[in-house]
């Protein structure tokens, strides 16, 4: 190989590393900030619910979405009861409800009622939530035609709040 040949092999082996390694810092601190968004406020929503609720031991924290975003907890109080507190995230003004566990279906007992209306769909995940004042089990599956869909169902009784199904435009 001649002095040029080096020189570019050279040169394009340096850039490419170079490159590769920004892209990987890169990746990664893009990961972290993302990982973090998903708990974001959950410390402050933790010290709400302990200060203004009768929960004291914090088991679980999700995010649920709608017109306004909610965390949801999951907690005992000090007589070891459970209960389900939805703290609204964007607003200072409304109130924290607390639900006990008791009062309401279990997921188990929802999944196990799909279950056996919809044999053949297939579950991603259920999760509590409130929509319009009113609390509900968010089941998302895909059914039988393929079809995407969001079920709302009373965290009481189980009838049917709302559902929205999306189908796929292209295969």
């Amino acid at each position: 190989m001649n002095r040029y040949s080096v020189r570019w092999l050279r040169f394009f082996l340096i850039s490419f590393s170079t490159i590769l390694i920004v892209s990987i810092v890169y990746l990664i601190v893009l990961y972290n900030q993302v990982m973090s968004a998903k708990t974001e406020g959950f410390t402050d929503t933790e010290k709400k619910v302990i200060s203004q609720t009768s929960i004291v031991t914090i088991e679980q924290i999700t995010t649920f979405h709608e017109k306004e975003s909610y965390h949801v907890v999951w907690g005992k109080t000090e007589d070891n009861m459970k209960q389900l507190a939805f703290v609204p995230i964007d607003s200072s003004d409304e109130q924290i409800i607390v639900v006990d566990e008791h009062d309401i279906l279990s997921k188990e007992v929802i999944q196990n009622e799909w279950e056996k209306d919809c044999t053949s769909c297939q579950l991603n995940k259920i999760v509590p939530g409130k929509i319009r004042n009113n609390l509900v089990w968010e089941l998302t599956y895909t059914d039988e035609k393929g079809r995407y869909v969001f079920d709302y169902l009373s965290i009481y009784d189980g009838t049917r709040y709302e559902q929205f199904s999306f189908s796929t435009m292209f295969k």
